[in-house]
């Protein structure tokens, strides 16, 4: 087989590159074809996708969720994708089980099973106002979500830890003032909300947070909308998404979706696969493109 390789170089505190090498060099003594990406910056890194990934009968991909996001907004048809965990989250591994040593990572690439993942096509207002377009894999929120993703995002200074999140939920927590955003859900009016996560996978957080159920590959997503938080209900949120029982909870509402709108009289943060984008007004719509993920074999 002939397997295209990109390494994001800073994920995994910089040991993704280490990773990679490893899982490359066992499949090259079975005798397949490993060709690297050794570009670092984006440009560079998309050109050689676009010229010599898609020639690949599989790519390997290196890198947490933000790696991931990238590839699927490179490519429009990309080869079936291998995950190589080394972000932060790894919220797509957690989701598949993905492993995370060398050895089980050569036996994943040459796995036969695979599944469909459905992307969304989102639609916001970067941080400057202009309006942008990507595709999205995971999940997209706006409200508290977005603010929290934000801080990280501009106190970032290297690769993002969990613990980097402990300032900005505590001080999102203290004073944060969300505007209401009214949510148009395939057409229908939910009415206004603070708060709201729409998921492809159904993990989020630390990766031990679950949604709800969900499939990747249904062509529909799963919406949950919040109320205002104080410490006590985020508290009893994070209980129940431990439990995967969100939608118990009567203060939180959960539709499942193709099509989604976001808009208030004020902008709210928004982020895109953990990643803090802009802000709303969101349009997000499920239009059938999806990628071929490699998963373990039976």
């Amino acid at each position: 087989m002939r397997f295209a390789l990109l390494v994001n170089p800073k994920s995994g505190r910089g040991g993704a590159p280490r990773r990679a090498a490893a899982v490359g060099e066992r499949l090259r003594r079975l005798g397949h074809e490993v060709e690297p990406c050794l570009e670092d910056a984006p440009d560079q890194a998309r050109r050689w996708l676009r010229e010599r990934a898609v020639r690949a009968d599989r790519l390997l991909v290196a890198g947490g969720d933000g790696t991931l996001h990238f590839v699927v907004n490179a490519l429009a048809d990309p080869p079936p994708i291998v995950v190589l965990p080394s972000g932060t989250a790894n919220l797509l591994a957690r989701r598949f089980h993905l492993p995370g040593r060398p050895a089980p990572l050569a036996r994943l690439a040459l796995s036969p099973r695979t599944t469909a993942v459905d992307l969304a096509r989102v639609r916001h207002l970067d941080p400057e106002g202009r309006r942008r377009e990507c595709r999205s894999f995971l999940c997209a929120g706006f409200g508290y979500d977005g603010e929290i993703v934000r801080q990280v995002h501009q106190g970032r200074t290297g690769p993002i830890r969990m613990r980097d999140y402990l300032g900005p939920l505590a001080e999102v927590m203290r004073g944060y003032r969300p505007t209401p955003q009214e949510v148009v859900v395939d057409g229908r009016n939910e009415g206004d909300w603070v708060f709201g996560l729409a998921s492809g996978l159904g993990v989020y957080g630390p990766g031990w947070w679950r949604l709800g159920p969900s499939r990747p590959d249904d062509g529909r997503w799963e919406l949950h909308l919040f109320p205002q938080l104080t410490y006590g209900r985020f508290v009893r949120l994070v209980l129940a998404a431990t439990g995967a029982a969100l939608a118990r909870l009567p203060e939180v509402r959960r539709r499942r979706f193709r099509s989604l709108h976001v808009s208030g009289p004020r902008p709210a943060p928004l982020e895109v696969d953990g990643d803090w984008v802009g802000t709303t007004p969101l349009d997000l719509e499920l239009d059938g493109r999806r990628f071929a993920l490699v998963l373990p074999g039976p």
